[in-house]
């Protein structure tokens, strides 16, 4: 009887390996499937964030040439010439050398006699007002 309760065991644990060898199978797949997994999301996102890196350093280079751009209007707009410049265009200041004429406008005329082209053709294209302006 001792051998046949020893027989017993031992099918009984052959019995439980294959299901023990089929849960560790089971097992290893889903811990590589879930590895594989995790490492597809880390290319993915590294991928994504290459793409962000360039175009930050695109945004940066831009914003560098504006800022040299806008440096130089500032150096150029603080000197002499440019707050003279400035005065004239933005405030209609001079220099005591300098004369402004007003021309009226048509209606402001004072009845002076104007000649107001209204023609429409040759005489709004600009090569009829160079020609107009050096041979007539």
């Amino acid at each position: 009887m001792a051998y046949s309760n020893t027989n017993k065991d031992n099918v009984q644990a052959k019995s439980k390996r294959p299901f023990l060898s089929v849960l560790a199978v089971i097992m290893a797949i889903i811990f590589i499937l879930s590895s594989i997994n995790s490492v597809w999301k880390q290319i993915t996102l590294l991928n994504k964030a290459e793409v962000d890196l360039a175009e930050i350093e695109d945004k940066i280079d831009k914003t560098k040439l504006e800022n040299l751009r806008l440096v130089e209007e500032i150096k150029e707009a603080t000197t002499s010439m440019g707050m003279k410049r400035n005065m004239a265009k933005y405030f209609g200041l001079g220099t005591e050398n300098e004369y402004w004429l007003k021309i009226p406008k048509n209606d402001q005329t004072g009845g002076a006699n104007v000649k107001i082209n209204d023609e429409i053709g040759m005489e709004n294209e600009n090569w009829a007002k160079w020609w107009k302006l050096f041979f007539k």
